[in-house]
């Protein structure tokens, strides 16, 4: 009992803090997504969004979402819109294609330890190997 309560006095203090922050909503409560611009609290788009309409005196910012393999925002923002994605050139294939929140990944096709995808075998002039074939009289 004696060493459950050395425990407890012992982290008091952090257990009343966590609590306190927790209960403004800091920095554990909820993501920031708020920013004061120009003496303006203008939302910020979360990733994967981007800025339609910038927030102003008037309104707020409008967001919308970055178009599956065409478009990303990788971070928070309340002034960036939704940028193009990445094109792999020569000698690059796509090892990870763009999404809303991340850009195209490119690899080298001569990379040793090549993890390869289609992408790969479309652009890097490999074939698949043959598929394996055995006698027919090998499984009797």
């Amino acid at each position: 009992m004696a060493a459950l309560w050395g425990l407890l006095v012992r982290w008091a203090p952090l257990l009343i803090v966590m609590g306190a922050l927790l209960l403004q909503g800091g920095a554990w409560g909820r993501p920031r997504l708020r920013h004061a611009h120009r003496k303006w609290r203008c939302t910020k788009c979360p990733p994967g969004w981007g800025v339609l309409q910038a927030c102003s005196a008037e309104a707020d910012t409008v967001c919308e979402q970055c178009a599956a393999g065409r478009a990303y925002s990788p971070h928070h923002s309340f002034r960036s819109p939704c940028w193009l994605c990445s094109r792999c050139g020569g000698g690059l294939f796509e090892a990870h294609p763009c999404r809303p929140a991340a850009d195209t990944v490119c690899d080298d096709c001569a990379r040793a330890g090549v993890v390869p995808n289609d992408d790969f075998f479309r652009k890097c002039n490999v074939t698949l190997p043959p598929p394996l074939s055995f006698p027919a009289n090998w499984l009797r």
